[in-house]
């Protein structure tokens, strides 16, 4: 499943049809790139508001008889949607909502330089969250036959827990699935600032692309370097996906310990090895073949194509949830295990 918004227009998803088709071919294709009043038009132009939170009370009348009321919670606030009144998340009086059109407006100076390129936005759940996906330059090359598209994302969660942020994603092409793909592998980044002036806009949005830069070419090397690091043994690798998928280290743990994750865990485990030793997409080119470059893509594929693929909830899972957790111990420890090949 894809948790995005349905409406009886269909999914809340607007994406540039040359990227694919994503999230089981829903959502609206544009034709090209298109701009920020795409944008706008497919999210809807409803706001985030916020109403006072009130709790049931059951009380004891002079005649014995039992009535409900109702009281205000302080200090307590729901927040909901402007249009269907919604209820998508609670938060304390002080919260201050970042509106959908501010939350973007900031990133199209960038798209009118050319520096990025609207790809995708959409709503999931209710409106719990939004986002938009952006590409911007600079793809990353690793030995010549394997690429790497950098991507921006700026997420809106309007639950009232998490603060809005931008992050930075990146998306083999052969993996196809671009966008979900751009979503399920960011990282978060930087917090997206309630700015309202032109001047701190624009600052942001130029924050925004150096860092990407800076990233990128960090993120770029070690994929290369990675590439350049074979697997050394069948050992080596069962281990380095035990943890990645369970978090644990079979050295740590007692022979009964490692039966029962080995149980719990086994379809993961095997299917994450089928994927290394050439079932993967792209694990038969040069640069993946055995190496730890291949191992970390065999996880990625495992978890935004396998698991969270049957999941009520595959990209909560696969961007925000556990399904990203296992993405990270997976790249910083193929990176080590790397760094010990030399």
């Amino acid at each position: 499943m894809h948790n995005l918004e349905m409406t009886e227009r269909g999914a809340t998803l607007i994406y540039n049809r040359q990227q694919g088709s994503v999230w089981h071919r829903l959502g609206t294709p544009v034709e090209g790139e298109f701009a920020a009043e795409c944008v706008s038009q497919a999210i809807g132009d409803w706001e985030v508001e916020t109403s006072p939170l009130y709790h049931r009370v059951q009380n004891s009348g002079t005649d014995g008889k039992e009535f409900a009321s109702f009281k205000m919670v302080p200090d307590q606030v729901v927040i909901r949607r402007s249009d269907n009144k919604v209820k998508i998340g609670m938060a304390t009086k002080n919260y201050v909502p970042i509106q959908n059109r501010f939350g973007f407006s900031f990133f199209d100076k960038l798209v009118q330089e050319g520096e990025a390129k609207y790809t995708s936005a959409g709503v999931l759940g209710n409106g719990e969250r939004v986002f938009l996906v952006a590409s911007t330059k600079g793809q990353i090359h690793i030995g010549g036959e394997d690429t790497v598209e950098p991507f921006v994302v700026l997420d809106l969660p309007h639950t009232g827990k998490d603060a809005a942020q931008y992050c930075l994603s990146s998306v083999r092409p052969i993996c196809q699935n671009t966008l979900n793909g751009a979503i399920a592998g960011a990282n978060h980044i930087g917090r997206i600032r309630h700015r309202g002036d032109v001047k701190a806009k624009l600052e942001m949005a130029g924050e925004i692309l150096k860092t990407a830069g800076a990233y990128y070419s960090e993120f770029g090397a070690a994929c290369r370097f990675m590439s350049g690091q074979m697997v050394d043994s069948e050992e080596s690798l069962r281990d380095y996906i035990t943890y990645a998928v369970t978090g644990k280290r079979l050295d740590w743990l007692s022979v009964s310990e490692r039966d029962e994750i080995g149980v719990r865990n086994q379809n993961r485990i095997m299917e994450a090895q089928r994927l290394f030793d050439g079932g993967g997409r792209g694990s038969s080119l040069k640069t993946t073949r055995g190496t730890w470059w291949g191992a970390y893509n065999a996880m990625t594929e495992l978890v935004d194509h396998r698991i969270a693929a049957g999941r009520k909830k595959e990209l909560q899972y696969a961007g925000y949830g556990a399904g990203k957790e296992i993405k990270e111990r997976a790249f910083t420890q193929a990176l080590k295990h790397a760094t010990k090949s030399v």
